[in-house]
Formats: structure tokens, sequence, C-alpha cells
């Protein structure tokens, strides 16, 4: 359990991928105007406003933060139904590869596997094209180190990825019919 509260922690606060870096200038600024404003109070000056002046902003504000909850909801929503889609797809496709190659020569086996592995690359591929980050340990496990190393040269690496599949499948419907270019 200690465990857990620790990760959480540490995941609520780290710098990197997260929105503190956008806001903690302005949360440090109101937190010390609200100071300002606790000090002036303790201090007995006059520092409060009419009620009747807050009301309508504060509708306006309260239905303004529940429209944008809800696109940023639908908007979570949405990009999890397209990434459930998408590893849905590779798992078919998976599957279609793994009952379309045949082992006719010695090295299908290997090239199978390496179709396979380009496939269970192309979702890493594309979680680290959206993020706009570069190739890592985390592809190269996936793929050949020759082709890791062409794609740290390339700018859309899922499109390079699909373009490799597309060549395994096309080199084994090729031996498999006897059809030549």
């Amino acid at each position: 359990m200690k465990r857990n509260k620790q990760y959480w922690f540490k995941l609520a606060f780290q710098w990197k991928g997260s929105v503190i870096s956008a806001i903690y200038q302005r949360v440090i600024l109101v937190g010390v105007f609200g100071f300002f404003i606790s000090v002036l109070y303790y201090l007995k000056f006059p520092v409060s406003k009419p009620t009747f002046g807050s009301i309508i902003p504060s509708i306006v504000l309260g239905l303004l933060l529940v429209f944008r909850t809800n696109t940023a909801y639908e908007r979570f929503w949405e990009g999890r139904r397209l990434w459930g889609t998408l590893v849905n797809d590779t798992r078919n496709m998976t599957w279609q590869i793994w009952g379309m190659m045949n082992d006719v020569e010695p090295g299908d086996r290997d090239r199978r596997i390496a179709a396979l592995r380009l496939v269970a690359a192309f979702p890493v591929a594309v979680k680290l094209y959206i993020r706009s980050e570069p190739v890592n340990r985390e592809l190269e496990a996936l793929i050949s180190p020759s082709q890791y190393l062409q794609l740290k040269t390339v700018n859309n690496l899922p499109l390079m990825i699909a373009s490799w599949i597309g060549n395994y499948i096309q080199n084994q419907y090729q031996l498999v019919s006897g059809f030549e270019k």
C-alpha cells in the first residue's frame, strides 16, 4: 500500500508531460495574492467585496468550467476509443499475418516473426509520433538494428513501419502465389 502512495505522489508531481510547467507561475502568483489579502483582513483592513457582484461571474465561470470539463472528457474518451481500435486492429493483423504467411523456405519463420514484431512496434511508433518524442529503447526492442537506425532519420515513424509491414506481406504473397512484378 505504501508503494502505491509513493507512486501516485511521484506521478502527481512529475514534470515531464505535465501541466505543472505551464501553470506553476500563475499558481504562485494567486497564492501570494491570497496571502496578501489574508494579511490585510487580519490587520482589519476592508477587503471584502459586495456579494451580488460575484454571483453573475460565478455562474458564468461555473458554466464555462462545466463545458470545458465535458469537452475534455469527450476528447479523452474519443482518444481512448481510437487507441482501443488501433490495438484491436493490430491484434487482428497479427492473427492474419500468422495465418497467411506460410513457412515455405527455411527463413520464412524468421520473416514472419519479424513482421509480427513490426506490427507490435506500430502502436509504439504511433504513441511516440503523437507525443512528438524521438525513437527510444521501447521501439528499439521490437525492430532490427538497421531498422532502428533508419527510423532515427525519418519524420513519420508509423508510416515507415506500415511500409515495412506491407513489404513483408507483399513479399510473402509473391512467394506463395508465384506472382512476380
